[in-house]
């Protein structure tokens, strides 16, 4: 048996080794899992901007895991404020509802919507196409922008238990220190 090393992981280490780096390099291999890891990081930065607009007694207490507001966390992120998103406001439903829950639950995009590992998107219509380079770089700009701010940043967001080429992490260790 290999030793047990624990690693507390911040908030801003989470998006710049997982969000960021990860998943930069996945797309490049594994476009389509990168749409998957990029529609779950999306609403995972919609709680961050969520976050950081609440005064500083809630965001003590934020709850990270709340039921029910997918849907709101990851609408949030495309609110007009990020440059590279705006070309997505109008189609943030299909993204959600194909890309985000298609991939999340059934593993595949639901119709209307295709992903393509080149750079052409189609943004308009009944077969809209999103590219995961142009979608990846809107994804980092707001990962970007969120690592620019936040007294939580600095955080444990997560611990991880290593043991030798094992990596354990759970529910019970994901817990905001106050």
């Amino acid at each position: 048996m290999g030793s047990k090393k624990i690693k507390k992981v911040t908030v801003e280490q989470f998006i710049r080794e997982y969000l960021i780096d990860h998943i930069g390099k996945i797309k490049k291999e594994y476009p389509y899992e990168a749409f998957l890891l990029i529609s779950c990081g999306i609403e995972f930065l919609g709680k961050c901007l969520k976050r950081q607009q609440m005064n500083k007694q809630d965001a003590l207490n934020f709850d990270w895991h709340k039921t029910g507001t997918s849907k709101d966390d990851f609408r949030n992120v495309f609110n007009g404020k990020f440059v590279l998103l705006k070309k997505y406001s109008t189609i943030v439903d299909d993204l959600y509802d194909s890309l985000r829950c298609g991939l999340c639950h059934a593993y595949q995009v639901k119709p209307g919507l295709r992903i393509s590992n080149g750079t052409e998107e189609i943004l308009s219509g009944n077969d809209k196409v999103i590219s995961i380079q142009n979608y990846y770089n809107a994804f980092q700009e707001v990962c970007d922008d969120i690592l620019k701010g936040g007294d939580y940043l600095d955080k444990k967001f997560f611990e991880i238990e290593e043991k030798g080429n094992e990596a354990i992490s759970g529910a019970t260790a994901t817990i905001i220190e106050k």
